[in-house]
Parts: C-alpha cells; structure tokens; sequence
C-alpha cells in the first residue's frame, strides 16, 4: 500500500541527480541513485507498516495519565512533594502507558490509582 508522496517520482530522480557533483563517472552515479531509490522504498515500507502497527490508547487510560502527569507538574512547580516521589510516580505513569499500549487497561488502571499524589493546594497570597 503506497503511501501519498512516498513512491519514486521522475521529478525526485532529476532533483537527486542534480545534486550530484559534476565531474562524478557514470557508474557512481547510477550506484548513488539505486542506493538512493532503495532508501526511498525502505522508508517508505516502514512508514506504511508503522502506520498499520499504531494502536489507539483507550480514552480511560488518556483521562488517567493526563491527571496524573499535570498532578506531578503541578507538585513540581508547587515543591511540596519530595523530587524522589514525583520520580516514582513519573515512572510508574511510564509503566501504566505501556500497559495500556498493550491493551492491558486494568493493569494500567492498578498503577494509575496506585499512585499516592494528593491533589495540590493552592497557594493563598
């Protein structure tokens, strides 16, 4: 499945041979443009089986990490919990988004809520 402006075009093979420096023999150019050619359709292999491998996350694992990652933003700013804890808990986040990138909502959900941040007080002048 080709993938819009990722296939070889007549307009791309003249603009790379142009780049090429003048006084180069023939046989090294024709091995730069195969060498140029076949990066362009490894790419191009890559990109579409990347795009097929691309896994939603569920909207209950979105909701949680985006709580949790401006709870540790917000204590960061707010320095009222220990640099070591938010670090933890940084990790752990890492951990429970893997999860959830592999399907594993309720193990995700586990760490998600295991971790013990309070909500942040605000700050009265």
């Amino acid at each position: 499945m080709p993938i819009a402006g990722s296939f070889i075009t007549a307009a791309s093979v003249l603009a790379a041979t142009a780049t090429m420096p003048p006084g180069l023999p023939k046989w090294a150019r024709q091995v730069a443009l195969r060498l140029w050619a076949a990066a362009s359709i490894c790419l191009a292999a890559a990109g579409a089986s990347a795009a097929e491998s691309a896994t939603v996350p569920s909207p209950i694992c979105v909701a949680a990490d985006l709580r949790l990652v401006t709870l540790i933003e917000a204590h960061g700013e707010a320095q009222d919990v220990a640099p070591e804890i938010l670090a933890r808990a940084f990790f752990t986040v890492l951990e429970a988004r893997k999860a959830c990138n592999a399907g594993q909502v309720e193990a995700a959900m586990k760490l998600y809520e295991g971790i013990p941040l309070p909500e942040v007080m605000p700050r009265t002048q």
